[in-house]
Formats: C-alpha cells, sequence, structure tokens
C-alpha cells in the first residue's frame, strides 16, 4: 500500500518509491521464484493520479526482480466531486478473488523436521514435534 498523496508530492515521491522498491526487494529474496503476483494499492485517488514514470519505475522494478506486480489505484474516501468514494475497490477485489483462484497453493514455510537449536524454545518445541 502507498500513500498516493505523498506519491505525487514532488518532495516525497523518491522516498516512497525508494521504500517500495526496497519493499519490492524483500518479498522477492525471501518468496523467491515461487513469489505470488503482488498487488501495489495506491491510495488518495481522488488527490491526483502519480506520474507515468513513478509507474513505469515501480514496474521496471518489479520486472528486474520477477516479480509480478498489478497496480490498482484507490479512493476509499474523495474529497474530489469527479472521484466517487469507493473508486477503484471494486477492481482490487475482483483481480485480488482471479489471482487467487488461479494460483496454486505452495507451503511459504515448509516444516524443516525436528532438528537441535541453539534456542531454547525451538528445542522445546522440537521436542513436541517428535
Amino acid at each position: 500500500m502507498i500513500d498516493g498523496q505523498q506519491l505525487i508530492e514532488t518532495q516525497t515521491r523518491q522516498q516512497v518509491l525508494h521504500r517500495t522498491e526496497v519493499l519490492m526487494g524483500r518479498l522477492s529474496k525471501f518468496l523467491g521464484v515461487n513469489a505470488p503476483p503482488v498487488f501495489v494499492v495506491i491510495s488518495h485517488k481522488d488527490s491526483g493520479d502519480p506520474s507515468q514514470a513513478s509507474l513505469g519505475r515501480l514496474e521496471s522494478e518489479a520486472a528486474k526482480l520477477n516479480l509480478s506486480i498489478t497496480i490498482v489505484q484507490v479512493a476509499s474516501f474523495s474529497d474530489n466531486d469527479k472521484v466517487a468514494p469507493g473508486t477503484g475497490i471494486e477492481e482490487l477485489i475482483e483481480i485480488s478473488l482471479k489471482s487467487a483462484s488461479s494460483a496454486s497453493p505452495s507451503a511459504l514455510w515448509p516444516d524443516q523436521g525436528v532438528g537441535e537449536f541453539n534456542r531454547q524454545f525451538l528445542n522445546f518445541r522440537a521436542r513436541e514435534l517428535e
């Protein structure tokens, strides 16, 4: 989730883009080749649209990281007569449901089995699993 107001402001845009790119890098490293589709939700659509350059930068960074992203802009509330409250929410739900129904489930944290650990709690848990 990205604050759309910060993304369209010149003073905060680079920080928002950088933090989002760092997060995408962490997701890519953590999830590896089995990463599910990622939804980048930009809030405050009623405040304006981010530049195509900003959106392109996010898409190119995701491509470098082998992440499949979908960018959706939403306006939960609206201070703008031209943008209705709730804009984008239906689209986000629809693409989320389509993505969930087409994805094959995978174990994010497969059981590693019982072993010896340096931390006492993990040793206790390992004994419980035996």
